[in-house]
């Protein structure tokens, strides 16, 4: 809870990107975190997602997120996704958690993402 309204500057530096990661390794199904604990963390990354799909560091935060939580609770990054489809997709670091979405995606995760890319292929193939 302390630490929840500081996730996502905490995420963007360069060694606070390594605690948040192993943070979120934590919330990871069987790991004994609660649904509060992995709620509050999402909700305060969600605060700032597209800044951390965008840097440096930051993106790492993402993919881990992607990675190791259940959809329900990474869902904020798949809204995010889809909302900027174009922009993130052919952002340097934005493209990286673009392919981490592909990757860990659930069937309904998959078909957001999927459904945005077809309707955004004319301006993706042009950047």
């Amino acid at each position: 809870n302390r630490v929840a309204p500081h996730l996502v500057s905490i995420s963007l530096n360069i060694h606070g990107t390594r605690a948040a990661q192993k943070l979120v390794e934590k919330l990871g199904p069987g790991e004994g975190a609660t649904r509060e604990e992995v709620l509050g963390v999402s909700a305060s990354l969600s605060e700032g997602v597209i800044q951390l799909i965008q840097d440096l560091n930051g993106n790492h935060v993402a993919q881990r997120c992607l990675q190791k939580l259940e959809p329900e609770y990474n869902q904020f990054i798949y809204d995010a996704v889809a909302e900027r489809c174009v922009h993130i997709a052919s952002h340097r670091h934005g493209c990286c958690v673009f392919q981490r979405c592909i990757d860990f995606a659930s069937p309904k995760q998959m078909h957001l993402i999927v459904m945005k890319v077809v309707d955004k292929t004319v301006q993706l193939v042009q950047d």
